[in-house]
């Protein structure tokens, strides 16, 4: 927190500059989402104009999976659950991408027989073309969910089930997603707080 301040998601780049996604505490409204501070803490700039998002600076809080905010590659990378959108800014702040992931999403659910199914954790370089993304897959009513981590294809073609919920394929089952590096993908074995790279 740094008054009036509060930040839900925290990103640092190489140079020590930190970026934070949230909102002020004192209720007045914020123009844009993102701050960024020079290590020594001295403000920078702002970016992320709420007006972008439908719902404002509200689209922070969203029923639909959660927000996600990393920087790779000289880019900062912010997922919108709310409007299911990622947003990629050059460390400037200046907007460089707009994906919608929505549909693939809802492809994915419908490829489930789910209802619907949000992120909960999203990692890699979509300067690829994909990225990682661990779901939750909702059924109708969300009487029930199952876990699974796919590929999502930014072009719009039809996500990749890595692993489903038993946990087979990568031999991740309950291990959280944690991030890439370079072509593997990291998972935190939680049982022996070590590192997966699948």
């Amino acid at each position: 927190m740094t008054n009036p301040y509060y930040f839900f998601h925290i990103a640092v780049d190489r140079a020590g500059n930190v970026y934070g996604l949230g909102v002020r505490l004192d209720g007045v409204r914020v123009p844009n989402l993102v701050r960024k501070y020079s290590a020594a803490g001295a403000v920078k700039g702002e970016f992320f104009p709420a007006s972008l998002m439908g719902n404002g600076q509200n689209s922070l809080f969203s029923n639909e999976g959660d927000n996600q905010f990393w920087i790779e590659a000289d880019r900062l990378r912010v997922y919108m659950a709310d409007s299911g959108e990622l947003f990629e800014f050059d460390l400037d702040g200046k907007l460089q991408n707009r994906t919608s992931l929505h549909e693939s999403l809802a492809r994915l659910a419908r490829d489930h027989q789910g209802a619907r199914a949000d992120i909960v954790t999203l990692a890699g370089n979509p300067q690829t073309g994909s990225l990682i993304a661990e779901v939750r897959i909702w059924t109708k009513d969300d009487e029930d969910v199952s876990p699974a981590v796919v590929r999502l294809f930014l072009d719009g073609r039809r996500p990749q089930t890595l692993e489903a919920a038993d946990g087979t394929a990568l031999a991740t089952s309950s291990f959280p997603l944690l991030g890439t590096i370079g072509e593997d993908v990291l998972f935190l074995n939680t049982y022996t707080a070590t590192l997966l790279r699948r």
